[in-house]
């Protein structure tokens, strides 16, 4: 597994895509479909750099491979969020 992946894997968690989730509803629209994916990558990869704002740095061009394998690994959890939640599970 490269870098960004097991990287990604130790800082998306199913937690962390809840508080997204949380954070991007408090707008008032708290519809949960998946026309809210780009709010979600959005505040998903900016919580992360936020935390790891050195580690992001050092990357310098890199980040971007990093983005994406955020990306890859938050969506699907995301949307298993959305299905859940349509199905009336709740965690």
């Amino acid at each position: 597994m490269c870098d960004a992946k097991k990287f990604a894997h130790s800082v998306v968690t199913y937690g962390r895509v809840l508080n997204i989730i949380e954070h991007i509803t408090r707008d008032g629209n708290e519809i949960l479909n998946m026309k809210r994916v780009p709010d979600f990558i959005r505040e998903l990869v900016k919580d992360i750099q936020e935390e790891h704002r050195n580690f992001f740095i050092e990357l310098g061009e890199s980040v971007v491979v990093y983005n994406k394998a955020i990306c890859s690994i938050g969506v699907p959890m995301f949307k298993k969020e959305i299905e859940n939640r349509a199905l009336g599970i709740n965690y």
